[in-house]
């Protein structure tokens, strides 16, 4: 069941417009969509994508051109809010993230924020996903 669970209006997940994949009992439709629980890969070492997701939130940095994500990092840090950066290069992730080289992932496994670019400021954000 909880494959095809998705938030749809949480107030702690940057929606980006996108439409929710549907949601159906006998089947599940991988997306990177935020709300959603974050796609399966395997990786080359043999592990699961999930059992490399640190314990707070994960950036993922899919593809050889993906930013660095220091914004980001450094914004966590400032804050104390856990992140893990992983660097991914597996060919398929790319596709399965939606093309997106940058996904945040929360402690849940679900995506919190995706996007091509770096955010100037991270701290707006930051403020949305870790809103009391």
């Amino acid at each position: 069941m909880q494959l095809g669970v998705t938030y749809t209006e949480s107030p702690i997940i940057s929606y980006d417009g996108a439409s929710a994949p549907p949601f159906a009992i006998d089947r599940y439709i991988e997306s990177s969509r935020p709300g959603v629980r974050a796609p399966h890969l395997w990786r080359r070492s043999g592990k699961a994508l999930f059992d490399d997701f640190g314990l707070g939130y994960t950036l993922l940095r899919i593809g050889a051109g993906a930013p660095a994500g220091f914004t980001i990092s450094d914004a966590f840090a400032a804050r104390g809010v856990p992140l893990k950066v992983l660097a991914i290069d597996e060919p398929e992730a790319l596709t399965k993230y939606d093309g997106y080289p940058l996904v945040l992932i929360r402690p849940d496994q679900h995506v919190a924020w995706r996007s091509h670019h770096l955010p100037a400021n991270a701290n707006p954000l930051i403020d949305v996903l870790t809103a009391a």
